[in-house]
């Protein structure tokens, strides 16, 4: 595919050369490469993409192609394809992880979606892998290579943190680690439930929407309040001081909304919140 250098080079300009350097040297990605360094393979890969090339040949060819345009994009030579697929097999995945989150940090947000509250959602997936093929991947009962953790924010429509673990990782877990925005709702569900993690994003300033566990131990502390014919809602609290695990439960005895939605041919979905508004 023929492309116009100024192009690309536009697309490349949100990318802070700078910043890019401390991704690669935090991670040691040009270190004993004399080849192809980490700029070169992500302006190949790049290159492949908007190209839409199907396979390393492919970006091989593009990039002879433009062999004039090399020196403007930050490319020394011609790519040989082994050499790309070594890099691709060898570099360390968290310098473009890095990038990308950068990156999503500097989208302007809408003037319109500022007035709007900010509604995080957190999630994760599985990444299926031929372990005949990918024989260092792990696996579970439910999972056979690995799971990305996300948080999207639904009011801009993107993602603002994401990690790639071995699926063995708990969801809490990586759910701990996200820094809480004051002010904004994150919603998620049960693989989080962590009494004492509710209590952290409330002490933040935040508000959580969750669906709560069968076998949670609760007491209700006001009358049940009917919306309309599908949904309810009653303030209860957590009755067990110290659940199973020996922690004590910071959020014991204080007060929550469980919101109750009546569903068709299904039973209810129970949920709770902190947010009594």
């Amino acid at each position: 595919m023929q492309f116009k250098n100024n192009i690309i080079g536009k697309i490349l300009t949100p990318v802070n050369r700078r910043k890019f350097k401390r991704f690669v040297d935090k991670y040691n990605g040009d270190f004993a490469s004399k080849k192809l360094s980490c700029w070169e393979q992500f302006v190949a890969i790049l290159l492949g993409q908007i190209g839409n090339c199907s396979s390393l040949r492919e970006i091989e060819n593009t990039i002879k192609f433009h062999s004039k345009e090399q020196y403007h994009l930050g490319i020394k030579r011609n790519i040989a394809r082994s050499t790309l697929a070594n890099a691709n097999s060898t570099r360390d995945w968290r310098i473009y992880r890095d990038v990308f989150i950068d990156l999503i940090g500097n989208l302007k947000v809408n003037e319109q979606i500022q007035t709007k509250e900010v509604i995080e959602i957190i999630d994760s997936t599985p990444i299926i892998l031929d372990l005949e093929h990918h024989k260092w991947a792990q696996q579970t009962r439910n999972i056979k290579g690995l799971k990305v953790h996300v948080l999207f924010n639904s009011s801009e429509n993107i993602p603002t943190y994401f990690e790639i673990t071995s699926p063995k990782v708990n969801d809490i877990v990586e759910g701990r680690k996200i820094d809480i925005q004051k002010g904004s709702t994150y919603v998620f569900d049960k693989g989080y439930t962590d009494y004492n993690w509710y209590y952290e994003i409330e002490k933040s300033g935040a508000y959580f929407v969750t669906r709560l566990k069968k076998n949670a131990k609760t007491e209700s502390i006001g009358e049940i309040q009917i919306t309309n014919e599908t949904i309810s809602s009653q303030v209860i609290q957590f009755c067990n001081k110290v659940p199973r695990g020996g922690k004590i439960n910071e959020y014991h005895h204080k007060p929550l909304k469980k919101v109750i939605v009546q569903r068709e041919n299904k039973s209810p979905l129970i949920l709770i919140t902190n947010d009594f508004k």
